[in-house]
């Protein structure tokens, strides 16, 4: 079994052994454990449903953008690696406000070999990988990454998901003693549900503020 079957098993076992969301796709929140998405007020969206929300990244009136790490606050430690060339976007959609992440990056970078291998080590940041990831999430009944679509904004192809309002990362909480979850069994299985996860995409960037 290669490396990658083995993770998608392991994931499945680990998703067994919790609760899976059983709705089928479109019908399911779009986030699981009660959050809601948010309008730029705060209020809960209208749409909250896979297929709505989608649908209002795809079509939304792009009202403004920002970069994201000059000026939004937390939203470097939030995005991490994935900060460079990326906006923060203000979009309308049937008269409803709401914020995105716009991603452009598309890098590839070649490190010197390590461990005694022969070739050199291949990294590829892409912002497609934002899409495949919550697609990928949602067949295997994850159901852990927001929704994100592939979406050309002023003839730049990128990736537009949406943006989550009212959290904080995990750092933060850890640095002031506050990350104190009400169900210490099930916060462990969400983290493992994560790193199999991670290992399955091969995202190798994770950490508590990113």
């Amino acid at each position: 079994m290669n490396p990658r079957s083995l993770c998608a098993a392991v994931l499945l076992g680990v998703l067994a052994a919790g609760p899976v969301l059983a709705q089928p796709r479109e019908q399911r929140p779009a986030a699981p454990g009660g959050y809601l998405f948010l309008d730029v007020e705060g209020r809960p969206l209208p749409f909250q449903d896979h297929a709505a929300v989608r649908e209002a990244l795809l079509k939304g009136t792009v009202l403004s953008r920002e970069p994201i790490g000059r000026g939004v606050a937390g939203a470097e430690r939030l995005i991490g690696r994935g900060v460079a060339g990326a906006e923060r976007l203000l979009l309308e959609h049937d008269g409803v406000r709401f914020r995105a992440a716009f991603r452009t990056v598309d890098v590839k970078v070649e490190s010197e070999p390590v461990s005694g291998a022969k070739r050199p080590k291949e990294y590829r940041d892409a912002a497609i990988f934002e899409a495949a990831a919550y697609e990928l999430s949602e067949l295997l009944g994850v159901g852990r990454v927001p929704p994100a679509v592939a979406r050309s904004i002023d003839e730049r192809a990128g990736t537009v998901q949406i943006w989550m309002e009212g959290t904080r990362p995990e750092v933060e909480l850890l640095e002031e003693g506050s990350l104190a979850p009400p169900d210490e069994t099930s916060w462990r299985r969400q983290k493992q549900v994560m790193r199999v996860f991670d290992s399955l995409i091969a995202n190798n960037d994770r950490n508590q503020g990113n």
